[in-house]
């Protein structure tokens, strides 16, 4: 596949659904990648803007065509389409020409995030879907990575005009922590790794751990490792741990907000109000 160079430009998110989880994914990339002046570039408008009222689609377009977006991301087609009915291909001919209209005016590349059936193979909905689009991406769950990491497998199912099938990469998305909500409850978010295509696959990632943080796999690690017993370890003597072994990689987040974690996952059993122990001495 050949390495095709591609310009910078603005990209408008029209956010029909999750905003408040959005928000946290901006949070998170900020936190791993620093606030870049690439993200001024980046407009979210968070309403569900309705393809099956052209009034108020034409307004988006009028809008959208004034910022100039290079790309323009629509999450979801469900939801800016309610009231219309994705199996039928009068009613997605609708909104196809509402996202033609949208690209005309606009010249950008207008990315549809949607859903596949229950059975996971193709898309939701009528076939006219399928055969107005350019390019369809596949975005699916893969196997866990170490500490917990969540893997996503990408795949370009179709290509109108280039080679499709059997072109695919597998990216990692990092649990990042983002302190705590009002209730003292620990906020998290995900942000996209780098992803090197020569680089060697990571090892399994062992069932103790599977379900866990980063951030949380190593606190359980660090008592595993050197707390193995029915006393348990504070705090304090988990960090000083995390600081000495040479082994054993160093937390990026709160030590109590992973040890709260782990009491409520029952990985990790409070002693008293300063001691932590693996749930297997408890037993």
């Amino acid at each position: 596949m050949a390495r095709e160079e591609t310009p910078h430009g603005r990209v408008l998110y029209i956010a029909a659904e999750g905003m408040n989880g959005i928000k946290r994914r901006k949070r998170a990339w900020e936190k791993v990648y620093g606030a870049e002046p690439d993200l001024r570039a980046l407009a979210f408008l968070p309403m569900p803007v309705q393809a099956g009222r052209w009034a108020d689609w034409d307004v988006l377009v009028k809008a959208a065509t004034r910022l100039r977006p290079a790309l323009v991301v629509i999450d979801t087609q469900a939801r800016v389409t309610a009231g219309l009915d994705e199996n039928s291909a009068k009613d997605m001919g609708m909104y196809v020409d509402a996202v033609r209209k949208l690209r005309t005016h606009t010249e950008a590349c207008v990315l549809t995030i949607h859903h596949v059936g229950r059975n996971g193979g193709d898309a939701r909905g009528s076939s006219v879907l399928d055969g107005a689009q350019d390019t369809e991406i596949r975005v699916e769950k893969d196997k866990k990575g170490p500490g917990g990491k969540l893997r996503v497998k990408i795949t370009l199912d179709k290509q109108k005009d280039g080679t499709d099938g059997d072109i695919g990469i597998a990216a990692t998305l990092r649990r990042v922590d983002l302190g705590a909500n009002q209730y003292g409850k620990p906020v998290t978010s995900l942000a996209l790794e780098p992803h090197d295509p020569f680089a060697q696959p990571e090892p399994a990632v062992p069932d103790h751990i599977a379900n866990l943080s980063e951030n949380q796999g190593l606190v359980y690690e660090v008592l595993r490792e050197f707390a193995n017993h029915e006393n348990g370890a504070t705090v304090v003597e988990i960090q000083g741990w995390l600081l000495e072994s040479p082994r054993v990689k160093k937390a990026r987040g709160s030590i109590s907000s992973a040890l709260t974690a782990l009491v409520e996952k029952d990985k990790v059993v409070r002693l008293g109000k300063t001691r932590f122990v693996l749930k297997e001495h408890t037993c």
